[in-house]
């Protein structure tokens, strides 16, 4: 009996919502935003019994009181979480037009910065991100307004105040998924205006920062150009970048060595020298840590040093060849077993053998470590693998690695 109620509980709180009294809508959203937080079964169970189109009604109706907004808003947030599927279902009921809506001036502050949360949430998928293209003229002067009003509070210094500038600039990077939107974003001025967040001294702004800078000069060759010409306090962009890549925090040295990798990939960078000594040294250094996703340190190295002999040569000698090998190594050893990430590996030994055929694609040195290192044993085992990726990548690098 006790069972079949609490299973009835759920169903209830969702009929309520249809209710005309508010203070009892306002009690079955505040219920389902405290069981779904950090659920997953929950969010499950109220994703079956059609939570989307009800909170998607409450946000679109221009009367509904701001207290109910917030906790449907929240419950949005929370939502979005739970994969690209909910997150475009959630797009396709008009839930973006009513978050945008809700971070409009004049709007509650609480009601605000969960819409924020809600819209990073919203955007953390490639098809939400690329769906946003008809707000995002909206969208970008209302995150760089977040920037530039934080720049002239004396609470700048205040964590809470730093918590919503990194979420506007994690928004503003999401959005800097094509050229024209990159453009849109750098024509405002947002390069100037994010350059200072670099010396704040919060690894999590200066990571989203990085991200920011990163998506926006990706294979774009004239905003990394201009990029590299943005100065802030007496330092030139890249000069700043190369010093983040030298820091404590593995995160920010990854995130650094991404933006160094865009510029020198787009040639924007006069001197190669930040690349040469410290991007490529500390991303080797990235590869032997486990404090950041090892596979981003890969593809990360990997375009690094695509098409260029002296980088390739660079990465050989911080020992990146040996270490790539070593990484496949480790997988193989982990094949069968129990606890491990098998999906996560392929993906791993995708990355690797595309990252070690970029550099040995050039030098005969490079060539020769990875002979040395007993590449060729996992080339000939991969040549097997039930994944048709790494079958491929595995080829591809084979093929580099016998031109000698």
């Amino acid at each position: 009996m006790v069972m079949a109620t609490t299973q009835q509980q759920p169903v209830q709180q969702i009929q309520q919502l249809q209710s005309t009294n508010p203070v009892e809508v306002y009690s079955a959203l505040r219920t389902i935003k405290n069981a779904i937080i950090g659920s997953n079964a929950k969010k499950t169970l109220y994703y079956q019994l059609q939570i989307i189109p009800h909170v998607s009604s409450l946000l679109a109706l221009d009367d509904t009181d701001v207290q109910i907004r917030v906790q449907a808003t929240t419950i949005v947030s929370s939502l979005a979480h739970k994969g690209e599927d909910v997150a475009q279902q959630l797009v396709d009921g008009g839930v973006m037009e009513a978050l945008i809506g809700q971070v409009m001036p004049g709007t509650d502050a609480a009601l605000m910065e969960a819409s924020e949360r809600a819209l990073n949430a919203l955007l953390g998928y490639k098809a939400t991100r690329m769906g946003a293209e008809e707000h995002t003229h909206t969208m970008v002067p209302y995150l760089l307004s977040i920037i530039t009003e934080a720049k002239e509070s004396p609470r700048m210094f205040e964590m809470r105040m730093h918590a919503r500038v990194e979420l506007a600039v994690l928004i503003l990077e999401k959005l800097c998924v094509t050229e024209a939107r990159q453009f849109t974003v750098a024509n405002t001025g947002a390069m100037d205006l994010l350059a200072p967040l670099l010396q704040r001294g919060y690894p999590r702004l200066q990571v989203a920062t990085l991200r920011a800078f990163a998506a926006l000069s990706y294979e774009n060759m004239e905003i990394s150009r201009a990029l590299a010409t943005v100065a802030h306090d007496g330092r030139m962009f890249p000069q700043l970048v190369a010093e983040l890549a030298r820091h404590s925090d593995a995160d920010v040295r990854l995130h650094a060595c991404l933006c160094l990798a865009n510029l020198s990939r787009m040639r924007a960078l006069g001197d190669a020298r930040a690349v040469l000594t410290v991007a490529v040294p500390a991303l080797a250094k990235l590869l032997r840590g486990s404090d950041v996703p090892r596979l981003q340190v890969i593809e990360a190295l990997g375009y690094l040093c695509h098409e260029d002999a002296e980088i390739q040569m660079a990465a050989k000698n911080a020992g990146a060849v040996s270490d790539l090998v070593a990484i496949l190594a480790e997988i193989e050893s982990q094949d069968g077993a129990d606890f491990v990430d098998h999906a996560r590996n392929v993906q791993e030994t995708r990355a690797v053998f595309l990252a070690l055929g970029t550099i040995v694609s050039a030098g005969e040195e490079c060539r020769m470590r990875a002979v040395e290192s007993h590449a060729m044993a996992h080339l000939v085992r991969a040549l097997g693998h039930s994944d048709d990726g790494v079958k491929a990548a595995a080829c591809l690098c084979t093929q580099y690695i016998v031109r000698s």
